[in-house]
């Protein structure tokens, strides 16, 4: 352990502690896992930890919600009044547009 922390002293010095400290990874996601007791574990939380895990959890408004779930009144060939509501998503923080825009 020693040697691994004398290999990376130029990222965070004489102590690694200190990055955990600075560590501010989808703070309210994170906090919500971290009191996580196992009995509480179920699929919906698990998938909430994979997502976490791939940096993919999606942070979705309230409002942003509401209007995915009026496109589901659109009937056929209606699909291009979704188009403002598709780029919204796209957007958002966790869609697979944002992860391909930082890579």
């Amino acid at each position: 352990m020693t040697e691994l922390i004398s290999k990376y002293k130029h990222i965070w010095g004489d102590n690694p502690r200190t990055l955990l400290e600075e560590y501010n990874y989808q703070s309210e996601l994170t906090t919500k896992l971290d009191m996580l007791k196992p009995e509480d574990l179920d699929l919906k939380t698990f998938y909430e930890i994979v997502l976490w895990k791939l940096n993919r959890f999606p942070n979705i408004q309230s409002d942003l919600l509401d209007e995915l779930k009026g496109a589901g009144t659109l009937k056929a060939k209606e699909h291009r009044q979704a188009e403002e509501l598709l780029q919204k998503l796209l957007t958002t923080r966790g869609s697979h547009y944002q992860w391909l825009r930082r890579s």
